[in-house]
């Protein structure tokens, strides 16, 4: 076994490698293709130092200043859709908060002064919607006078299950890792971004067996943060500082047992 594991940890020199000196050259990066071998191979910090590639798609975006102009697109969206929503206390009058996208690369902003047509899509529970952060979306939008339900994805937490990554669960850091592309800030760049992360998870969530966990408590936990988040929580603060003191206690005993265990205290 010993001089197995010898024979395993030696190198051999010997190996006959077809190999020119030019070809060990130090050249610049083939980026592209060092994208491509480290998705394939999910070496995701090594794709991260390399910064997102550009979007080269062509892309079908526009701003729907006007009511009319969507409402008349509005009747013509069918199945699920995509919607970003920026925070609005925050954005300057003339930005475009509302986004939405029905297809990969198409995607809609909508302008300050007509996001009061939306109301219709945004309230009803019957149509689908995707969105990223649940918890935040609903709380934007219920500060800008929606009352929203009917969303049926949330690719922050569909991101997080398939990752386990806390640290890149920002829309621009799951955009890299899925999409192998770069974001920019707008409302329809955001919301196509959802969209096309959407269409990349749900068979990914399958074939992992992480769609009954997420339907049924990740995803219907997300209004229920909101809610605790608009209202507070009550706590009974004796039962609280009850548990306080039994766990004080229980460490304590479990301490002494470990330094016994020990023979010596150490921090």
């Amino acid at each position: 076994q010993i001089l197995l594991s010898k024979k395993v940890a030696t190198i051999d020199c010997g190996v006959p490698i077809e190999v020119s000196l030019e070809a060990l050259r130090s050249r610049e990066p083939d980026v592209d293709a060092l994208r491509e071998v480290y998705t394939e191979m999910e070496f995701f910090s090594l794709l991260k130092e390399l910064g997102p590639a550009p979007d080269r798609r062509d892309r079908d975006y526009a701003r729907l200043a006007a009511e009319p102009e969507v409402e008349k697109w509005l009747q013509s969206v069918k199945g699920p859709v995509a919607v970003s929503v920026s925070a609005p206390a925050v954005q300057a009058l003339d930005d475009a908060w509302l986004g939405f996208s029905t297809a990969a690369a198409r995607a809609r902003s909508i302008g300050p002064g007509a996001v009061a047509a939306c109301r219709r899509l945004l309230c009803d529970a019957a149509r689908p919607k995707w969105t990223f952060d649940l918890k935040t979306t609903l709380l934007r939008l219920e500060e800008a006078g929606f009352d929203a339900a009917g969303f049926e994805r949330d690719v922050m937490l569909e991101g997080f299950l398939l990752s386990a990554d806390p640290a890149a669960s920002s829309l621009p850091d799951l955009v890299q890792r899925s999409l192998n592309r770069q974001i920019d800030p707008s409302a329809e760049s955001m919301a196509d971004a959802i969209g096309d992360l959407a269409r990349t998870y749900e068979p990914e969530l399958a074939a992992q067996g992480l769609e009954e966990i997420y339907r049924t408590i990740d995803l219907p936990l997300a209004p229920v943060l909101a809610d605790m988040e608009r209202h507070g929580i009550l706590i009974d603060t004796d039962e609280l500082s009850r548990l306080s003191s039994v766990m004080e206690t229980e460490v304590a005993r479990l301490s002494r047992e470990i330094y016994d265990l020990a023979g010596v205290e150490f921090n």
